[in-house]
This record gives C-alpha cells, structure tokens and sequence, in this order.
C-alpha cells in the first residue's frame, strides 16, 4: 500500500493510524525488501530509537500538540546528512564509520521541529559519488551496492540512490537527498520518482558532507510533486551557518499554494542539444508535453545549445578538499579522521576492503591547494560558469519563463539555478525517462506550478511490482 504525505496526514489524525504503526510498517517492508528477497540495499542504517520517537509522536497528538502537517511521518536522509541522535553520518565510508555527529544539520532541525521521525539513513554513492571514477554509482565500501527496485538492467545513478530506490519501493513514504551535479534529478529519473533541485542557498547546507559549497544542496525525494512541495515549505530558510542562504528574497514561499497556480501565459523553451538527438520515445514524450501545455494556453518554443556537457571536475577538487577540510573541523573530537588527507592514508591500509574501486578522485583534490584564489581554479570556475549562464542568456533572449528538457541538463547545478523532475512514462521497461523543469534563481515556486500541471494531466509514475520480482 503506497500513502501519499496527504493519506498520512489524514490517517493520522483520525486515528485510523499510529505513527508507532506506520514505523513498523515501513520497518517491515525494509526487512522484506530492502535487507532480504530483493536486496535493494538502499537503507544504510536504521535509527535505534524510530520506535520512541513514533511513541513521543503519537503522544503529542493525543495531547494536541500537533507540530505540522508532517507530524509523525517518517523520513529517510541521505547518509551524508548530520543527525544528533543514535546514528552514524559517514557519507557511506568506512573511514568515516565512527562518526557519530555532535549536530543535527539545520534541515534536519527543522524535520524533528515539524514533527517528523527520522527512520534511517540511506546508502548512497560514497561520498556523494566523488571518490573514483571506476567506482560504479550506489556503491559505498560501508553499505555496499544500492540496486534498481524497476529493473536490473537500470543503473540506479548520481549518488542519492539509497535516497531514491527507497520512495520508489515503499520502503518510506519521503526521503532526503544531496546534489552537487545531478545527483538529485538523475537516480530520480532511474527510479520514477519527483525531486527538487532547489535554488542554491533556498536550503541550508550545514551539517552536511560537501563536496562543493558553491554547488551543493539538498533535496526532497517524492513520489508527487505536491509531495516535494509540502516538504519544501518547512524546509527552505536562512540560516546564519549557510551564508548563501542570506540571498534568500524577502518573500514567503508557498510551493503547495503554488501548485495550483494557472500556467496560461507562460513561456516555455524546450531545450535540445546539437550534441545529444533524441530517440523516437524521446522525441514523443517532448511533442506530448509540448502538446499538454499548448492546451493550457502556453506559448511554446524550441531551442539549440551547442554543447549538453559541461567540464566541472577541476573546480571541484578544488571546492572538495577545501570544503570537506572545513566541514571535518565542524565535528572534531567524534571521529579519528580530520582531514581529507586522513581518509586517504586509512583506505591505503587495507585497499580491498576501504576502496575497492580505488579513490582517484580523492588523492586529486589532495593534490589541489583548496585555495579559492588560485588562478587555476578561478579560471576552471569562471569557464564552467560562462557554459551554464548561456542558458540564462538564451532564456532571457527568447523571454521564456521556463525550459524544459527530457533527462535534464547540468547548467542549472553548476549555476545554481533551480530544476524540477517529474517522471514522464510509465517505467514496466528498463528506460526511463523524467522530464524536467529548470528556471531562474529563486523562481522554484513557478517550477512546482508547471510540473504539478504536467503531473495532473498524465499521472505516469508506475509503482515497481516488488511482489512479482520477489516471488521469481
């Protein structure tokens, strides 16, 4: 049985559940799925107290203490996401395995302050999935390989995989993931699933493992776009420990409001590639799409850039070391490991077991001065951010609102701008295909009124046939 945030919340204060009966729910579906039968493998690590803190949920109810429309829903987050309680925070390595973090992460805050139980930890690609370049993605040398709930053939990408398979498979209702290049947007396109790859700095970032501080942010994982969007209304503010999030405009979001916001008028660019054609099944989902918001009073046009990939790694190593170094000194005196260089030396001790893919990725940014002055990063930097503002340039040419691409692009992770993606067919093969929604910076309210529009006229999210999978 697949409930919405919205059944949940009904359910709940009815009394026809119990968060104490939904935790154990859930915790048996992991058990069934995720740790035997199919071996998905996305949960990491469950939290020893979720059975209490349901109890501690459950009571405030009775005493009319509701916190939010959240109260008392559980929640996974990615494992490289700091939480104050019970649980490891090791971005899947095992140098990172005695970690327990002194801090919850701001997002995290605001969860526990909605009502929200934290289940577990998700596994994901080890350290965001920039540690080798042969390592395959949902591996981590902690939890091991994260698996397609759709089809074996699927690689279930980016690094918040854990994140994703776990929404897709009912094995919780919601998760938490992390971007810095596409790993929100890409494992949701591998597992059907809707995120938000909101503005950088709409989120706050602190108490998460970085990789980039210029690039990453964290991300709700739903399976609607009015899921995504309840979440992001408790999720989203500035925080004195994240000073991106001082760029915040002096407005009140509302993205579920948003939701049911009219589209007539809009401009929307369907964005193409001279480098990437798009297949028959692509080219339909683009001319259905493009054929929706037509019907809906939408002015629709199409346009070229010249090249999809845009060359992010050097930038990133630079960001990496330097941005990891600070974030290890945020927990100092909770784990053995305090800087990068560390991490390094304990995988060299025992290779099979720390890095069995090797770290390449890792022993490169060491090599990096982490400097952000230093001519070679500013030059790598100013280059990539050039690439990705000719999207803004090209929107703002063409007066569109909104651009719209199947798979999606990395302009909008390396510019900061937002992206939204909604599944775009049923998934009963091994292909799947979002598409996706980007706009300008802090325009992510405008992106929740398109996709749930396009959402509400195709409904294509196709539930995984566990039972079937599991028998055979």
């Amino acid at each position: 049985m697949e409930w919405s945030l919205f059944e949940l919340e009904k359910m709940l204060d009815s009394g026809e559940l119990t968060s104490y009966d939904l935790v154990q729910f859930y915790l048996k579906r992991i058990a069934m799925y995720d740790k035997s039968g199919l071996s998905l493998n996305s949960i990491g690590e469950i939290n020893p107290d979720v059975e209490i803190q349901a109890l501690l949920m459950d009571k405030e109810r009775k005493e009319n203490k509701k916190r939010s429309r959240l109260h008392g829903i559980p929640i996974i987050l990615k494992d490289n996401i700091n939480t104050r309680d019970g649980m490891h925070t090791s971005a899947g390595s095992l140098a990172l395995e005695d970690l327990y973090a002194p801090y919850d992460a701001t997002i995290v805050k605001k969860l526990r302050d909605a009502g929200m139980i934290i289940l577990g930890k998700a596994n994901l690609s080890e350290f965001a999935y920039f540690m080798s370049t042969t390592m395959p993605s949902g591996f981590s040398s902690r939890f091991g390989q994260v698996k397609s709930c759709y089809h074996e053939n699927i690689d279930p990408s980016g690094s918040s995989t854990g994140s994703a398979v776990a929404v897709a498979a009912n094995l919780i209702p919601v998760s938490l993931g992390t971007e810095t290049n596409g790993s929100l947007i890409s494992p949701a396109e591998k597992s059907s699933i809707v995120t938000l790859k909101s503005t950088l700095g709409l989120l706050s970032r602190y108490g998460i493992i970085p990789i980039s501080s210029k690039q990453d942010t964290p991300g709700p994982m739903t399976r609607t776009v009015m899921e995504s969007a309840l979440l992001m209304n408790y999720l989203y503010g500035v925080d004195d420990n994240d000073i991106y999030t001082k760029l915040i405009p002096e407005h009140k979001f509302d993205f579920l409001k948003a939701c049911d916001q009219n589209v007539n008028g809009l401009r929307l660019g369907f964005l193409s590639f001279d480098d990437r054609v798009l297949d028959e099944e692509e080219q339909k989902i683009k001319h259905e799409a493009q054929q929706i918001f037509r019907e809906a009073g939408c002015d629709i046009y199409e346009f070229t850039l010249k090249k999809k990939k845009i060359e992010n790694l050097e930038a990133l190593l630079f960001e990496f070391k330097n941005d990891l170094n600070r974030y290890l000194s945020t927990v100092q005196g909770y784990t053995s490991i305090k800087s990068l260089k560390d991490i390094i030396d304990l995988n060299k001790t025992n290779p099979e077991k720390y890095m069995p893919y090797g770290q390449d990725l890792l022993v490169k940014a060491q090599q990096r001065s982490g400097l952000s002055r230093e001519k070679t990063y500013i030059e790598a930097r100013e280059e990539q951010l050039r690439q990705a503002n000719l999207l803004l340039d090209k929107m703002n040419e063409l007066g569109l609102d909104v651009v719209v691409t199947v798979h999606g692009i990395p302009h909008t992770a390396i510019n900061g701008c937002p992206s939204l993606s909604v599944p775009a067919k049923s998934l009963i093969d091994d292909k799947p295909i979002n598409l996706v929604f980007s706009s300008r910076h802090w325009q992510d309210e405008l992106l929740f009124s398109v996709a749930h529009y396009y959402e509400s006229k195709t409904h294509y999210r196709t539930p995984p046939c566990l039972y079937r999978k599991f028998k055979n």
